[in-house]
C-alpha cells in the first residue's frame, strides 16, 4: 500500500481516497491531501471537523435530510420536556410558598389553574 491506493478484500486495487468525507458527501472539490494534517479549504471555512475515511460511504441528499430533520426534532422534544419539567418545578415551589394563588398571579394569566 505504498503507493496510496486503498486494497479492496478481493485483492484488486481500488481509486485513492483524496476528498475528506464532507466533499465526498456533496460531490465538491477537496484539498485535504495538499493541506494534510490541516482541514481542507472548505471545511476549515466552514468551521467543520475534516476527516477522511477510507469506509466512508455518502448518503443520499434527501435522506440526509430527513436524518438531520428527525435530530433536530429529537433536540426540540429534549428541550420541551426540560422546559415542561423547569416550569413543574417553578409552579410547585410558587404552590408551596403560597404565592400562586396570590391576586398578582391570577388576573395574569401567567398559571393555568389546576
Amino acid at each position: 500500500m505504498s503507493s496510496g491506493h486503498i486494497s479492496k478484500s478481493d485483492g484488486s486495487r481500488s481509486r485513492r481516497v483524496r476528498a475528506c468525507n464532507h466533499c465526498r458527501q456533496f460531490k465538491t472539490r477537496c484539498d485535504s491531501a495538499k493541506l494534510f494534517p490541516s482541514p481542507c479549504s472548505a471545511c476549515k471555512g466552514k468551521g467543520r471537523d475534516c476527516n477522511v475515511d477510507t469506509t466512508f460511504k455518502a448518503i443520499r441528499t434527501r435522506r440526509l435530510v430527513v436524518v438531520d430533520a428527525r435530530n433536530l426534532v429529537n433536540e426540540t422534544r429534549s428541550l420541551l420536556k426540560d422546559v415542561t419539567t423547569q416550569l413543574t418545578l417553578i409552579q410547585e415551589t410558587l404552590r408551596d410558598h403560597d404565592i400562586y394563588h396570590s391576586s398578582s398571579f391570577i388576573g395574569r394569566g401567567l398559571f393555568p389553574t389546576a
